[in-house]
């Protein structure tokens, strides 16, 4: 090849890469700079992209888009480590107005060091284009570098309008949200735990973290050591506004390491449009991972949306899918003065149901005259009324002032009246009150409701904290019940020894002989039955909970200290065959596990002790008419026990009961669709009903301090609704 062709060759390459086509003979070029200062263009509303290739050993990309429309180039701004990326940027190209080029849209993996890596492309027509309303497009990108030229490389979403440079003002990508909708709207995301994780470790377990991305919003969990099960138990809010197209919350989960970056694990995405989007009610999912188009686990979440400006009333149709309607009106509240910048709301919760107030100036004496409805589940539950500060321009995380638990079937309807807040673990009292009304109304069938499964809180179910100190407490606990325990034996023990006297004890073994002598099945729910009306007679209801002015209460412990289902001890990989048990390989651990060795076995006998020390609490709660509902409830289950089994012999009774379980747990597992589900856990009806009955630290939790009259200031905040009518009426 001579020196003209080669010149020759390298004009028609430069040609190609720069998207530049041939001019005829006779005509002139158009100037670059000509064409970069002129005031007529497209403008671009770049929203985001989803299922990106990993172009990074990390198996992440750090993705950035090129548009070109003939000569006239620009890129929006890079998001690093995500193959689902959000950019919300506006970005202006521009176009002459007899141009007939089309818009070439790419997408790049940005490097440090190196040449940038090519992902995809798309093409689009914008002869279409007008100068009003803009075009919304969802493109598929193709990567034509590779080796069939025609590989999939995921989608793209923009839209793209005819616009005046003098209109457009770029600038970088933030989290903008009108004032009206920053207020009023809010996205509630609970990260309550992670199920069937990778393990990214040598050990054979991972170091997890989530972060979630909303319209370019990020947030982040703590990271949880050596599990493939975590327990983050987080909640994050977000500006939330439906109307937005952008409407997909990225869920990103990281392996965080010592030394070098964290590892991705996997990547999920929720679509909010396809939620109910009932202002307070939550949505229960668990979001499926995928690591290099591969199941990588799930994440549990609790997604929810509040309009604080908006009265929520229940329509008819939910009230009747309920089995009550709880109704709270905050009326006013007593505080310190906080800072400037500072505003305070309030918060309702029913299990996994909120409402928040509106938030108004932090003055000492916030006045919200707001009622609040929400539909309840489960009316043997509870209601939790929270205080928050935060910052006018939402800008830092909300602050926990003092929060207050009652339990529903113990309301006083619209009775208005003046409640000592506590702190977070409900433990003493804090300088805060509200005034609050509530009204339960709730229909007789959802007693029923006490052998099915609990509607609890998920994020208030805190793992406990690992400490010596804690086991002590919970083996104090157990130790106490033991003594319960033996102190019925050594009743019966009196009994055998004469110790009761001769008449006493000589009607004593008579009654106790012929009781076996004559034995029945049906005895058996008889003598339960016998004994709580006989506790009930005595109206014996426990041992009282004393709460002072402070808060302070006896064998007061904290809230964190609760069983934990699934322990990290039991997130190993399946059990494997009796043939392969021996040459299967145990990860081994590194030196910081071995030196948290002490704390895992402490942590291992707190869980257990704790456990046993509930159920032993609850059931002697449960005997005691503590919650008088609940054993009311019992009774009649077990009158209605004692008749069945009067009549049907007990081996048919438990074979029609086994049965039934046999056959409800196959459908589940391998019947039809509708049945079938897949993160359902198995419940027992008699374990369900002991927790409808509070352990002896619930009930100091739940216990009620009584407000002084000096510190409520009655002559100084006296409410118009004593009465409470309007509560009454709604």
């Amino acid at each position: 090849m001579n020196y003209a062709a080669k010149l020759k060759s390298k004009a028609n390459l430069g040609a190609v890469l720069g998207g530049i086509q041939g001019n005829p003979k006779g005509k002139k070029r158009t100037s670059s700079k000509r064409i970069l200062k002129q005031d007529v263009g497209i403008l671009i509303h770049l929203s985001r992209a989803a299922g990106l290739p990993a172009a990074d050993s990390n198996g992440l990309s750090d993705p950035f888009v090129k548009f070109r429309v003939g000569k006239s180039t620009n890129k929006s701004y890079r998001v690093e480590k995500s193959l689902n990326p959000s950019w919300n940027e506006d970005i202006f190209i521009p176009v002459p107005k007899d141009s007939k080029d089309s818009l070439r849209v790419e997408v790049w993996d940005w490097d440090l060091i190196g040449s940038n890596d090519y992902l995809g492309e798309c093409v689009v027509d914008i002869s279409e284009i007008n100068w009003e309303n803009p075009i919304d497009y969802e493109m598929e990108l193709i990567d034509k570098r590779s080796k069939g030229g025609h590989q999939e490389a995921g989608t793209i979403i923009f839209s793209v309008k005819r616009a005046h440079r003098s209109e457009i003002t770029r600038t970088k990508a933030k989290w903008v949200v009108s004032e009206e909708d920053s207020i009023s709207r809010q996205l509630i995301v609970d990260v309550v735990e992670g199920k069937d994780l990778l393990a990214m470790d040598s050990n054979g377990k991972s170091d997890p973290y989530v972060k979630l991305e909303y319209r370019g919003r990020k947030e982040k969990t703590e990271k949880k050591r050596y599990t493939t099960k975590p327990q983050w138990k987080e909640r994050f809010d977000f500006p939330y506004d439906k109307k937005h197209d952008d409407q997909i919350l990225t869920i990103e989960v990281f392996d965080w390491d010592r030394l070098s970056l964290s590892d991705f694990m996997g990547v999920g995405t929720v679509n909010l449009k396809e939620l109910k989007n009932k202002n307070g009610l939550v949505n229960d999912i668990w979001v499926p991972l995928e690591y290099k188009k591969n199941p990588a686990g799930f994440v549990h979440l609790l997604i929810s949306t509040v309009n604080v400006l908006k009265d929520n009333k229940l329509p008819t149709r939910q009230k009747e899918n309920s089995k009550g309607v709880v109704k709270a009106h905050v009326i006013q509240g007593l505080k310190p003065k906080g800072k400037k910048n500072k505003c305070c709301y309030v918060e309702i919760q029913v299990a996994n149901n909120k409402l928040r107030s509106q938030p108004v100036e932090d003055s000492g004496n916030p006045v919200w005259e707001r009622i609040m409805e929400l539909p309840v589940k489960d009316i043997f539950g509870t209601i939790e009324v929270a205080l928050y500060e935060r910052d006018t321009k939402y800008q830092d995380p909300p602050k926990l002032l003092g929060i207050i638990s009652r339990p529903l079937l113990e309301i006083r309807n619209c009775d208005t009246d003046w409640f000592v807040l506590k702190n977070d673990h409900l433990e003493k009292a804090v300088d805060c009150q509200l005034q609050i009304a509530f009204k339960f109304d709730y229909s007789y069938s959802g007693y029923l409701g006490i052998i099915g499964r609990k509607d609890e809180n998920l994020m208030g179910l805190t793992k406990p904290k690992r400490s010596i100190k804690g086991a002590l407490h919970q083996m104090g606990r157990v130790n106490k019940l033991s003594k319960d325990a033996s102190g019925l034996l050594k009743k019966v023990m009196t009994l055998l020894n004469w110790g009761y006297g001769p008449q006493a004890s000589a009607a004593g073994m008579f009654f106790g002989g012929l009781y076996f002598l004559l034995f029945r099945a049906f005895f058996i729910p008889l003598t339960m039955l016998m004994g709580l009306l006989y506790t009930y007679s005595n109206n014996y209801k426990g041992h009282p909970v004393f709460v002072n002015e402070e808060g302070e209460a006896e064998a007061i412990a904290s809230v964190n200290y609760r069983p934990d289902p699934e322990s990290d001890d039991e997130d190993e990989s399946e059990e494997q065959p009796a043939e392969n048990a021996s040459s299967a390989k145990k990860p081994k651990m590194d030196l910081w596990e071995k030196a948290n060795m002490p704390l895992k076995i402490a942590e291992t006998v707190q869980n257990k002790a704790k456990m046993v020390s509930d159920y032993g609490e609850r059931f002697e709660n449960l005997t005691n008419w503590t919650r008088p509902s609940v054993t009311a409830v019992l009774c009649v289950l077990l009158a209605v026990g004692t008749v069945v089994m009067m009549f049907i012999p007990l081996n048919i009774l438990a074979f029609l009961g086994l049965e039934f379980q046999f056959t409800k747990r196959g459908l589940r597992k391998y019947g039809i669709a509708f049945l079938r589900k897949p993160h359902h856990v198995p419940f027992e009806p008699p374990i369900e009903m002991l927790k409808r009955v509070p352990t002896n630290e619930e009930r100091i939790q739940q216990a009620r301090v009584q407000p002084s009259e000096e510190t409520v200031q009655e002559q100084l905040f006296k409410s118009p609704y004593k009465t409470n009518r309007n509560l009454a009426a709604a």
